[in-house]
Order: C-alpha cells, then structure tokens, then sequence
C-alpha cells in the first residue's frame, strides 16, 4: 500500500511538467517571431529612406542642373530656351514670387518602385546666393512614408 500513496502524491506532477515546457517553447518561439518583425520592419524602413533621400538628391540635381545652364537656357530667371525636364519628364515650373522666385517643381515616379516623389524650391531672392530646398518622400501613394530633405546654398 505504501507505493499507492506515492504514486497518488505524484499524480500532477507530469501535467505541470507538461505545462512548464509548453510555456518555455512558448515564450522562445514568440521572442524568435519577435524578433524576425523587428528586422522586417528595419529592413522596409532602411528602403524607404534610402528612396526618399535618393528622390531629395535627384531634385537638387535637377535644380543644380537647370539653375546652372547657359543663360539662355537658365529656367529660374525667366529665359528658358527649351522645356525642364528631370528623370525624362516634364517639369512645371510654379514661381510664387517674381523673377527671383521663390520656384517650386515636383517629380514623380522615383524610386526603386517609382512610387517616391521630391518638391523642390528654388530661391534667389537670397542675393548674391541661391537656395535649394528638395523634399523626398519615399511613399507618394500612401499615408505610411519617409521624408528627406536636403538644403543646398551657392
């Protein structure tokens, strides 16, 4: 009879064994899934920033490019030549100001899925200087995006 009793005694002894390694395989396989998002997460946020710095570069570029041309070609003082074009659009120039600007373009369609875009604002009233500002965003399409913005003075 005595070994009845012990047996009796340990009757739940399995059933906590059971759960306590239930609970550890648990907490490791959510802390491995943990984990893994957080690198997903980092990964599609390092392309998005990248996509909207690249897009904040291509516009100061543009800018760069344009602002700095032949006279008779130069877009911000008025005496274009021929149309802007950036990344093989066309570009439409919006002054806010007079010949000096403040001048304001957008670009659409950059970026790795071409869904970034970048508005740059080309400002001579600054004399003798000229200030670039270029914003990119790396999502357009979306409200869940990155912002970049580069200022370039000469």
């Amino acid at each position: 009879m005595k070994n009845y009793k012990i047996q009796k005694n340990n009757r739940g002894f399995v059933l906590l064994y059971v759960i306590v390694i239930s609970s550890i395989v648990l907490a490791i396989a959510i802390g491995v899934t943990n984990i893994a998002f957080n690198e997903v997460k980092f990964s599609t946020s390092a392309k998005d920033t990248n996509d909207a710095f690249f897009a904040a570069d291509t516009g100061v570029e543009c800018a760069l490019f344009w602002d700095n041309s032949d006279l008779l070609y130069n877009t911000f003082i008025g005496s274009a030549g021929e149309e802007m074009k950036c990344y093989g659009n066309h570009v439409d120039l919006t002054p806010s100001g007079d010949i000096i600007g403040p001048w304001t373009f957008t670009i659409s369609n950059l970026g790795s899925s071409e869904n970034s875009c970048v508005k740059v604002t080309v400002d001579k009233s600054i004399i003798p200087n000229t200030k670039i500002t270029s914003v990119g965003q790396s999502n357009c399409n979306s409200s869940n995006y990155v912002l970049r913005k580069l200022e370039v003075t000469y």
